[in-house]
């Protein structure tokens, strides 16, 4: 087996019944962070999609808890949303391929997080990044359906650019010094 650079996977215990509750807390408490991120919300006149913090705390549960725990807290996010529970920052029929990116962002940033290439700022930049072009291209391919690809571009993609850089930032600027605790 290769070590995982996964911050969650260091701090697993190796007894049983810790492991179940640990993987448990960890759980519960991803889904409640995206739902929270969710409710953080700011509405623009010119777009259905609202600003959030959900790509940051998406990015950083996939970084920072891996692959298979972040898809497993977004799919438990996603399924009970769409059973009436009102988690999802704005109508679901204009915003689902943003909310179905955050599972392929997870997927991506959880394998190379594995990897443990996130080691410097530049290269969790490049991680966080590529996560969220991910999460962009999901939202515009469905969002496209609804208004066309440039009207998806120009009210999913472009306004988002600016505070969605300041997340990565922030996310890339966190990522490097707890990569140290786990090396």
């Amino acid at each position: 087996m290769t070590h995982s650079f996964v911050i969650a996977d260091s701090f697993a215990p190796t007894d049983r019944a810790k492991r179940v509750f640990y993987e448990l807390s960890i759980f519960l408490s991803g889904i409640f962070l995206v739902v929270l991120s969710a409710q953080i919300k700011i509405f623009l006149p010119f777009s259905s999609v609202p600003f959030t913090l959900q790509t940051l705390v998406v990015l950083l549960v996939g970084a920072l808890l891996g692959t298979k725990r972040g898809v497993a807290i977004v799919s438990s996010y996603i399924t009970a949303g769409f059973l009436g529970a009102p988690f999802f920052a704005a109508p679901m029929l204009l915003t689902s391929g943003y909310i179905f990116g955050f599972i392929a962002s997870i997927i991506i940033v959880g394998k190379i997080a594995k990897k443990g290439e996130y080691s410097s700022f530049l290269s969790s930049l490049k991680m966080m990044l590529l996560g969220n072009l991910v999460i962009y291209f999901c939202g515009v391919i469905w969002l496209s359906f609804f208004i066309g690809i440039k009207g998806a571009i120009f009210t999913g993609v472009i306004p988002f650019i600016a505070f969605d850089m300041l997340k990565i930032v922030i996310a890339s600027s966190t990522l490097p010094s707890l990569r140290k605790i786990i090396k």
